[in-house]
């Protein structure tokens, strides 16, 4: 009944989910997001609002009260406008006076243009503005609504700011574009939100993926559960059928509809990380797959029966074992295949040492060849679990010669065969060895972890080494020629800025180029548009008009004409970079060089022309810009930090980088008999390109031992990890189960729980601690290298009066040379601001040309220097999501007069002290869980040994039977163990010697009740003998008629009665006796059969059998005693039934656990509550014949099999005795 239900539960429940995932999918496309953002968005621009008017009204207070504000005492109004994305301006007299942070650039005077939109375009970005006049004062509110750099990177977000939560892509528009409008807090319109058109991931996603997984798992859930119900009614097969097609038809809808559409969203399913051809497109189609397959094989574990020959075939039982273990290698080979593919070809790492580098997609990769693993496991399980009885010595030929297909692929070339074959192996002898019951769960699990881990860690290792090998021989090849693929791709992304630059144009129309205009236009590219990267090239501008002569020669005798020179150059040597007016010059030095033209006609009509040559000529290079300047579509130009890389022309050194160190000449790297080869050197391995005269060097950090074996650890954790919840969802234990655990299981929790508690604590206190030391070593070294700037800057400029904007002298042409000079010998980013905080010189004016930070001295560390006596001030400041140390320092000149501040923002070595703090975290990790698997092997293991004399004397314990010698148990301790075991011996002994006076006492009790059994059962038939043979005797005397007969009846009689007494004599003597126990490997469900055959045909009887088809229920047992034991039970059952009643026996076998319980029952008169109690005893009996010694033989034989028998009967209506042994397996 409760099945029934179940069967119509399960449609109603799965339309239930299509339903919903339908409706959750249907929202998350539709308005109802944009609703809820827009009005969450309308709230924060509202309470944003409050708080800037508050800040405003605050500034305008300290104005009032001090007739100029004091920047000190306005700080708290400053953080707060900060933490709320606010920038307060105050400008006194039209002359700014008050920032409150430098993230924009404003202007210095009060311009009305700037602030006069509203939302309005500032610097970088957009802001509501607000505008409060008085007297004197104007102050500014701008509450920052979108950010626009220009740039896009990990650090620099373009779009509307993360707190407000709108998704990617969101834009606005101040005409209604959209019903989504944004108001102040007046109620007046601002402009209203456009979202994408295309649905970017978002939260809202969440809901309709889990409605989806959740019917994939019900799915999945229902098809095994009518799998199941097939399988009890006896339809293995169709029931395997069954679930076949239910996952082949799901995963092929899933594959080719390409619904549902939410989850073909989501990054899990782009091929732009894996993909495997048309059947698997994505890694989330081999998660779906491993799923299905794992299920499939499950069913296959569970139902599909495996006819195993008779046990004395065993040559025939061997060739049948290699044909089905064929099919598993098979799988082994396309399930390595596929692992090998995923490694190669997928942009996933999967090297867990670095662990940081690990994503989501590296543990969905784990995760799906995981579920793949799991059909040939399952597969593997149920032929080993049905030729269990095969020794290991039988199994093994057909286990090695099975493995050929997986040899045959190591024939054929494909990748690292010998891995998959030693896993077949060692998985096959695990799972053969498992089988024969020999091994716990937990061992089974470590073991199968701890072989996984090493395949998986050879294969992981050795296979990303060659890919990694693969892509560096790649860029080799790059780096040999002339072609500089991240120089193009700046150029690309340069030139139409460079090519319509309005000041540029104006710069150059000029009908005759002088000196200062060469130096000003030169000073503009430099700023403007060759920085960060190019610092790597030497760069030559040349300005001239169309007939301009230009001297080539180290004299002045050679003149040539200007225009003609360059295109010469290029028409001869060049190459068109696409896309751009630079051309690659192809001089065949080894070296990139760029040249670039652009023409301008002027108002007079004059063509000028701007020539710009790039040539890499360094020794050192600078690989690329800082993260901060990079954009994001150029991160995969941008050189590998872990990378060195040497370059060598004719044999000598060109430029190298990194911090490998590099022979001066290519001899001791290059092999003339190879243009490719690899070399192992000072823990580096260097890949050596040869290509003609060029020679190139790349080389990183060589794969220790020590990442090896910690990759071992974090695999191993994994899959046991992976190995356990497989297990658990399987199985489903019960939570009272895992809440009785035997003593040595609790004292292996304990010891892991403390030391997995011991060991994070630990790792965790040291990686604090190492981070909080490498962060006081950067505050250290900024200190030193502000100290260093200073005394270098105050040797220069402490003689001035002042310095302003354009300062120069005789040694040095601008401040921003001298700075330039200086930042590199310090290797450290420069700024210089006047007293009143404007920017006057910077060493990276590439942060400034792109408005990634405004030209103002943070106010904060401004109001803490002036008028102060702090010598120095350090705080942290921001661009973007960069967070880096910025020092602080004034600089006076030889009359103590404030001449400037300096400043060091340290955002050029952040990445690497972020790198190195990574990297101690890392290491710190590795170690951790390292030692956290040491611990917990060498938990099980003391474990073990503590408890080993607690089961010695637990299996000693367990031996004390009564009647059975009970032998010492050896312990040399001398603690508390120790004396636990004398204290068993000396029970053991006592025990004994009560055991023996015990059984003297029973004997002599048992043969005294034997003796009146016997008596009584003699004396019975001995009544009417005697009186027969007086009847007889009188009848002789009497010479009766008919004497003859009676004496022929008379014997007759005598003859049964005698036959009775010898009967009973020979029932007896075999009680006495009780025939030995030969206990031998039985399969319980024939030896049934065998019985029923010979009561099959008992009139009025008809039999019912309800047991598990398909499976061998082996037990331990004495064959005779079951037959016996059987036998006698359905005799009695029939002959409980009364005469003329139609006949009914039930007989079932049902598997619990560990035990097979059988069970018998009649529709018979069942047993008075009177009797029941006497029903076991000896010479017992409610029948009007027999000696009543069968149930109490039952009950010994069932005992002597470790077994129990009982029953349970209801007068009227019929009895049920039940059996229960334990299994041995069932198969």
């Amino acid at each position: 009944m409760k099945n029934n239900r179940k069967i119509f539960i399960l449609p109603a429940v799965l339309i239930l989910l299509v339903i919903a995932g339908f409706l959750s999918e249907s929202l998350y496309n539709g308005t109802y997001e944009y609703r809820l953002r827009t009005g969450r968005f309308n709230r924060m621009i509202k309470a944003r609002e409050k708080v800037m008017y508050d800040c405003i009204e605050g500034i305008k207070e300290e104005y009032k009260t001090g007739g100029r504000a004091d920047k000190s005492s306005i700080y708290r109004i400053s953080r707060l406008a900060q933490r709320n994305n606010i920038t307060l301006l105050a400008y006194v007299n039209d002359t700014l006076d008050y920032w409150s942070d430098n993230g924009l650039d404003v202007p210095e005077t009060w311009d009305e243009r700037t602030f006069a939109e509203n939302p309005g375009y500032i610097s970088n970005g957009w802001f509501l503005v607000r505008q409060v006049s008085e007297d004197s004062l104007r102050i500014a509110g701008l509450i920052r609504l979108m950010t626009d750099y220009g740039i896009e990177n990990d650090i620099l977000r373009n779009g509307f700011l993360k707190v407000y939560r709108l998704p990617a892509g969101t834009q606005f528009s101040v005409p209604e574009a959209s019903p989504y409008k944004i108001s102040d807090s007046q109620g007046n319109y601002l402009f209203s939100l456009v979202f994408p058109r295309v649905k970017s991931k978002t939260p809202f996603i969440i809901l309709p993926l889990l409605v989806w997984l959740a019917l994939l798992i019900f799915i999945i859930y229902t098809t095994l559960y009518i799998a199941r119900i097939l399988a009890t009614r006896g339809r293995n097969i169709q029931a395997v059928l069954f679930c076949f097609f239910v996952f082949s038809v799901t995963y092929l809808v899933f594959l080719l509809s390409g619904k549902p559409s939410t989850v073909y969203q989501t990054g899990l399913f782009s091929p732009y990380r894996f993909t495997a051809g048309k059947m698997i497109p994505s890694e989330g189609h081999l998660i779906i797959l491993g799923l299905l397959l794992s299920a499939l094989f499950l069913v296959f574990r569970r139902y599909l029966p495996v006819k195993v020959p008779a046990k004395d075939r065993l040559f025939k039982s061997q060739i049948i074992l290699f044909f089905l273990l064929l099919p598993a290698s098979v799988m082994i080979l396309l399930w390595h295949n596929l692992f090998s593919y995923l490694i190669l070809n997928s942009s996933i790492n999967f090297e867990t040492y670095r662990i940081l580098k690990l994503s989501f997609y590296s543990i969905a990769g784990f995760t799906a060849m995981g579920l793949l693993f799991l059909a040939p496991f399952f597969y593997l399980v149920r032929i080993s679990e049905a030729y269990a009885y095969l020794s290991f010595k039988s199994v093994t030929p057909a286990i090695m010669l099975s493995s050929f297909p997986i040899f045959a692929g190591m024939l054929t070339g494909l990748p690292l065969m010998l891995p998959a074959v030693l896993l077949y192996l060692a998985l096959c002898a695990g799972l053969f060895y498992a089988a024969r019951g020999k091994s716990i769960t937990f061992n089974i699990i470590v073991f199968f972890s701890v072989i996984m881990g090493l395949y998986s860690v050879a294969l992981i290792t050795i296979l990303s080494e060659n890919r990694i090998t693969e892509n560096i021989k790649t860029q080799s090849v790059a780096y040999s020629t002339e072609v500089d693929p991240q120089a193009e791709y700046l150029l690309l992304d340069m030139w139409p800025g460079l090519s319509s630059d309005s000041l540029l144009r104006k710069m150059m129309d000029v009908g005759f180029f002088e000196t200062d205009d060469l130096e000003r236009i030169s000073n503009y590219l430099y700023g403007a548009y060759f920085n960060g990267y190019w610092e790597n090239y030497t760069i030559n501008i040349v300005l001239c008009n169309q007939y301009d002569p230009l001297r080539i020669g180290s004299g002045n005798e050679v003149y040539e004409d200007c225009f003609s020179f360059f295109e010469g150059r290029i028409e001869k040597l060049g190459h068109p970079v696409t896309g751009t007016g630079f051309y690659l010059i192809d001089n065949q030095k080894g070296r990139p060089n760029y040249l670039g033209t652009l023409y301008f006609e002027t108002t007079k009509k004059i063509t000028t022309a701007l020539f710009i040559e790039l040539y890499r000529d360094i020794n050192v290079m600078h690989v690329g810009y800082s993260e901060l300047l990079t954009d994001r579509r150029l991160k995969g130009y941008s050189w590998n930090e872990e990378y060195s890389m040497a370059k060598y022309i004719n044999g000598e050194i060109v430029f190298r980088t990194g911090e490998f160190s590099f022979h001066r000449t290519d001899e001791g790297y290059v092999d003339p008999a190879s243009d490719y080869h690899i070399i192992k050197t000072n823990g580096y391995k260097l890949v050596v390109y040869r290509n003609g005269n060029v020679s190139v060097v790349i080389g990183r950090p060589a794969l220790s031992a020590i990442d090896i074996v910690i990759s071992f650890a974090y695999l191993f954790a994994f899959i046991f990890l992976f190995s356990g919840f497989v297990h658990f969802i399987i199985r489903r234990p019960s939570f009272e189960n895992l809440r009785n655990l035997n003593f040595r299981q609790k004292l292996q929790v304990s010891f892991i729980g403390v030391l997995l508690f011991s060991f994070i604590i630990v790792g965790i206190l040291v990686a604090a601690l190492i981070t909080r030391q490498y962060q006081d070593r950067h505050y250290e070294t900024v200190r030193e290298k502000l100290n260093s700037v200073f005394i270098e800057l105050d040797n220069n400029i402490s003689a001035e009066k002042e310095i302003e904007y354009g300062w120069k002298n005789s040694s040095w042409s601008s401040m921003n040379e001298l700075l330039i000079r200086i930042s590199n010998i310090f290797n450290t980013d420069i700024n210089l601001y006047s007293p009143e905080g404007n920017l006057i010189s910077t060493s990276r004016p590439e942060i400034y040309y792109r408005n990634l930070s405004g030209r103002r001295m943070d106010n904060t560390a401004l109001a803490n220097l002036s008028g102060s006596i702090l010598s120095e001030y350090y705080q942290k400041e921001k661009i973007g999501t960069l967070e880096y140390i910025s020092a602080y320092m004034p600089i006076y000149n030889t009359e103590n007069k404030l001449l400037a501040y300096l400043n060091l923002p340290y955002f050029r070595l952040q990445n690497q002290l972020a790198r190195e703090i990574s990297n101690v975290i890392v290491t710190v990790i590795n170690f951790t869980l390292l030692l956290i698997v040491i611990a917990m092997s060498l938990a099980v293991i003391i474990s073990n040994r503590l408890t080993l004399p607690l089961r010695m004397l637990s299996r000693g314990l367990a031996s004390v039977e009564l009647g059975k010698k009970s032998e010492h148990l050896e312990y040399s301790g001398t603690d508390e163990i120790g004396e636990l075991v004398r204290q068993y011996n000396r029970m053991v002994d006592e025990l004994d010697e009560s055991a023996r006076k015990l059984a003297n006492s029973e004997r002599e009790y048992a043969w005294r009740e034997m003796a009146r059994q016997v008596a009584h059962e003699i004396k019975n038939p001995l009544t009417p003998m005697k009186l027969n043979v007086q009847q007889l005797l009188k009848s002789w005397k009497d010479n009766v008629p008919g004497f003859e007969k009676k004496l022929e009846r008379f014997c007759m009689n005598q003859i049964e009665y005698i036959n009775n007494l010898s009967s009973i004599a020979g029932e007896f003597s075999s009680f006495a006796k009780m025939p030995g126990n030969n206990p031998t490997e039985v399969d319980l469900q024939e030896q049934l059969k065998i019985n029923l055959e010979l009561f099959k045909n008992s009139a009025n009887i008809s039999f019912r059998c309800s047991w598990p088809h398909g499976k061998k229920i082996l037990i331990f047992a004495d064959r005779d005693h079951l037959n016996s034991v059987f036998s006698n039970l359905i005799q009695n059952a029939i002959q409980a039934i009364p005469p003329g009643q139609e006949g009914l026996i039930k007989i079932g076998i049902e598997l619990k656990d560990d035990k097979v319980i059988v069970s018998v029952a009649d529709n018979g008169t069942g047993i008075p509550e009177e009797l029941r109690m006497k029903m076991f005893t000896p010479n017992f009996t409610t029948k009007s014949s027999g000696t009543g010694l069968g149930l109490s033989i039952a009950k010994r034989y069932v005992e002597m099999a470790n077994g129990r028998i009982w029953f349970e009967s209801e007068t009227g209506k019929g009895s049920i005795f039940y059996i229960e042994y334990p299994l041995l397996r069932a198969i």
